[in-house]
């Protein structure tokens, strides 16, 4: 094959590829203004038809306008601190942007121009942080609660076993209704919610009592659109352990969603609670009331956790009127030896070694002073072996909250609500003192 039919033979296979390309952007329905069949045959080797772009649709937010974002604590003390914490954060703590602002159920707080990554659910926004504009506010533990409806509250409108199976309602106490007003007019203000409640199952449930007050306010709070046919949640679940500011940056940058296993799990203790409550306090008040006279007019009242809690008391109790105290007698010895008999010390002086008896103790006299006797006529005892081993006294571990709770409550008799108010200020202190040092 010469050098001509060769370049030949590989211009008819670039003219059938490009036909090829052109066939399938046709089928594309790509608009094309070129037309492959009237060009020459050089100018179609090198016609190479452009891919056209997709079209895409996103939802632009505005970078430089900050998002308002609502932020929810469990108690005043923790929202003061998370304000303490975004005041100090760098471009807010600069332009002195805190305000306070007082309402007749908490206090809320304002901070501009607190930066961590966008709440928005957005793809064109860039993964570095934007300002946020920060209301903080807090609530006093449950919001709600759950009552019988209808007649079912009345003592006399139905009877104990009824209240099993009777529909609950939840409804909200009179000094809560105030802080339900107010997450809903907050929540008309911001365009997503933090909820900085504690970690733990209650503060699950209380999160989700949250929630369902702000959506009243703010419907579209629950799912905001994100592009078409795509919904996504702008309420996120802070996960934390301390309110120090490194804490608070990590909670922000990982946010998550509220656990509704932990809110299920609160909901069936709480109507559990109820129902077997109420059943068995009105069974045992009707109960006594028809047997003993002195008991008309009151409530004799039940509890699943409260009679459990009764027997334990009561049982000690009763241990403590039935002890009988009973002599007994035990044999006490003690030995002297130098302070360098075991090879170990080199200082002079003696020391004073106690024996312990493997019997223990004797409650009967006769039998003990007949021992005390035998050892006082004998006079001298033979030590004919003596074993030691190292005793390591090791660094304390740290402890959990609830296992630092208790042993405050137990040896130190501090409250739980004195005891993290102190373990607060120590941790903000230690870590300033940490901060300094580090500076220096």
């Amino acid at each position: 094959m010469t050098r001509s039919d060769r370049k030949i033979q590989n211009t008819k296979y670039k003219i059938q590829n490009t036909n090829y390309t052109r066939r399938r952007n046709t089928n594309t329905n790509t608009n094309t203004n070129t037309n492959t069949n009237t060009l020459p045959w050089r100018q179609l080797c090198r016609y190479q038809p452009q891919p056209q772009p997709q079209s895409t649709i996103t939802i632009q937010y505005p970078i430089n306008k900050m998002i308002t974002v609502l932020n929810v604590a469990e108690k005043p003390s923790v929202a003061r601190s998370l304000t303490q914490v975004f005041s100090n954060s760098t471009g807010a703590s600069n332009n002195n942007n805190r305000r306070r602002r007082n309402h007749n159920a908490a206090q809320i707080f304002t901070i501009d121009n607190v930066r961590f990554p966008s709440v928005l659910p957005t793809s064109n926004l860039p993964s570095t942080e934007v300002p946020h504009k920060m209301i903080v506010t807090s609530v006093r533990g449950h919001l709600s609660n759950r009552e019988f409806a209808g007649n079912y509250r009345s003592w006399s409108g139905c009877s104990p076993s009824q209240l099993f199976s009777a529909p609950l309602e939840v409804c909200y106490e009179d000094d809560k209704k105030p802080l339900e007003v107010m997450l809903q007019s907050l929540a008309r203000e911001c365009q997503a919610l933090i909820l900085w409640l504690d970690c733990d199952r209650e503060g699950e449930h209380i999160a989700h009592e949250v929630q369902q007050a702000c959506e009243k306010g703010n419907a579209r709070m629950r799912f905001l659109s994100a592009g078409v046919g795509v919904r996504q949640c702008v309420v996120y679940r802070a996960k934390f352990s301390t309110v120090l500011p490194q804490e608070i940056y990590n909670a922000l940058r990982t946010l998550g969603r509220i656990d509704m296993r932990l809110v299920d799990a609160v909901e069936a203790r709480m109507e559990l609670d109820l129902r077997v409550g109420a059943a068995f306090t009105r069974f045992q008040t009707f109960r006594l009331q028809k047997r003993f006279d002195g008991l008309q007019g009151q409530v004799i009242s039940y509890g699943p956790c409260q009679f459990p809690t009764l027997g334990f008391i009561v049982e000690r109790w009763a241990r403590i009127e039935t002890f009988v105290p009973d002599d007994f007698w035990t044999i006490d010895m003690s030995i002297s030896v130098p302070n360098n008999v075991d090879g170990r010390s080199s200082s002079g002086g003696r020391k004073t070694l106690r024996m312990t008896w493997k019997r223990g103790r004797l409650y009967d006299r006769i039998l003990a002073m007949s021992f005390y006797d035998i050892c006082r006529e004998v006079g001298e005892a033979t030590v004919i072996d003596m074993r030691g081993r190292p005793k390591n006294r090791w660094r304390p571990i740290p402890l959990a909250t609830v296992d630092l709770q208790k042993r405050c409550a137990k040896f130190l008799r501090i409250g739980s609500e004195h005891f993290m108010q102190v373990r607060i200020r120590i941790c903000t202190r230690f870590y300033r003192s940490l901060q300094v040092q580090d500076s220096l």
